[in-house]
């Protein structure tokens, strides 16, 4: 379809029932649309309308052609469109017509926890890319390129795959977004198993204790299930770790309480370190910012220090830590810090694309950062690690055209904290 004028017109392609095979409305800055949809014995009707419904703002003129070929579609011949026949990946498909659906399968083996991840690229066509990845009738991941037409796709995504999972199969489903489109360019799709990284040692040139937060030792604790609003169609749930930053209990390894001559306490924190091991991967550490001990009182408040390093020579992951609040003690966090529930203060490398040793100390420059009593006798928060994602590119309202989520196991993270508790004061002078 090429039309000439600025009105917006809609092509729709009806079988011999009307009933709609497919249908697409039509911008003149497209340029030339293309699409590709399948058809059987009987007649077909292609019908060209105004999109808006209040009609044209000018004459427009297009011309329509039709070209008919056999399906190129390796996927077709195998009958290969369902879960039950599925084919081993690495592979390459067409989503070639309208509604067309390719499935693939990865076999699971061993029995400790592994990650999963699932690359999709293909050049620019107009098929919108969606890829799921599904463990028998649950959809687990889906991830989707919202407009195929405007540069090539890079669908990637991964996922936890649990210990004592031997035997099981993971499928990925591969369609166009809408079920409306079909094209000639071919994807490549490929998929790969991982296993957890085992424990990267103490940080080079620090001292004192150093605790490795692994999947393997995540997945079975009896730690607090967190519930993590990013969206409201996103509420992934993390186990958080509930005792690691526990300075009340004096038993906890690592952790010192050391009075000062003023009447302060300095708190300071064995190292944790750990990685971001799948998409949307986070570790999380309770901690409670309370009255420090059984003193009288009733106003306090704690600066606070975070030391963030990443070893040379750096990593993929853009690591940053956030420290949210859990004001309801209900063990639900929102990613957003304008919220009662959110996060109250974050730093770390927000520097995509770029790779280097980290070693940041939050805050740096003499300015404040405290936790005061106004949060609470029960203040509960979490010190959560996470990969940053650019969802619009840099100092701009453009969306990234590629995926900036990052994990895997090239550099670890280490962490630590140092607290000053100030009693009867409700934040500094």
């Amino acid at each position: 379809l090429t039309p000439s004028g600025t009105s917006p017109l809609r092509v729709a392609v009806y079988d011999s029932s009307m009933q709609a095979v497919t249908s697409h409305d039509y911008s003149v800055s497209e340029g030339t649309y293309q699409n590709q949809f399948r058809v059987e014995n009987g007649e077909y009707f292609v019908s060209v309308i105004p999109a808006n419904s209040k009609g044209l703002n000018q004459s427009t003129t297009y011309r329509v052609q039709l070209q008919f070929a056999d399906l190129a579609d390796d996927a077709e011949a195998s009958d290969d469109n369902t879960a039950n026949t599925a084919r081993d990946l690495p592979n390459t498909g067409l989503v070639s017509y309208h509604s067309d659906v390719d499935w693939y399968q990865i076999g699971v083996t061993g029995t400790e926890p592994q990650v999963l991840s699932v690359d999709l690229t293909s050049a620019a066509s107009v098929v919108d890319y969606q890829l799921t990845i599904w463990r028998g009738d649950q959809m687990l991941k889906k991830v989707t390129d919202l407009n195929g037409n405007d540069g090539p796709t890079h669908l990637k995504t991964s996922i936890l795959v649990p210990a004592n999972s031997q035997g099981a199969t993971y499928h990925f489903k591969v369609c166009d977004a809408q079920n409306d489109e079909g094209s000639s360019i071919p994807y490549s799709i490929t998929a790969s198993l991982a296993a957890v990284a085992g424990d990267p040692g103490p940080l080079a040139g620090a001292s004192g204790i150093f605790r490795y937060y692994s999947e393997t030792q995540e997945e079975p604790a009896a730690g607090a299930e967190v519930e993590l609003e990013i969206f409201s169609t996103l509420q992934p749930t993390f186990k958080a770790n509930t005792t690691w930053l526990d300075f009340r209990n004096d038993a906890t390894p690592g952790v010192e309480k050391t009075p000062q001559g003023d009447g302060t306490t300095v708190i300071t924190f064995p190292w944790v370190c750990g990685y971001i091991d799948y998409q949307g991967d986070r570790d999380l550490f309770e901690i409670d910012l309370g009255k420090l001990g059984e003193g009288a009182e009733t106003s306090w408040y704690y600066d606070v220090e975070v030391h963030l390093a990443v070893p040379a020579p750096g990593s993929e992951v853009e690591y940053v830590w956030k420290l949210y609040l859990d004001s309801n003690l209900n063990h639900i966090i929102m990613d957003d810090p304008t919220s009662p529930d959110g996060y109250k203060a974050c730093d770390g490398d927000i520097t995509p694309q770029t790779v280097a040793a980290i070693d940041s100390v939050t805050p740096s420059g003499g300015e404040p950062f405290w936790i005061g009593s106004e949060w609470g006798q029960n203040a509960k928060f979490y010190l959560g690690v996470s990969d940053f994602n650019y969802l619009k590119l840099p100092a701009t309202e453009v969306d990234n055209p590629d995926p900036d989520d990052d994990w895997g196991y090239d550099a670890p993270y280490y962490i630590t904290l140092t607290l000053t508790y100030h009693p009867n004061q409700a934040h500094p002078d």
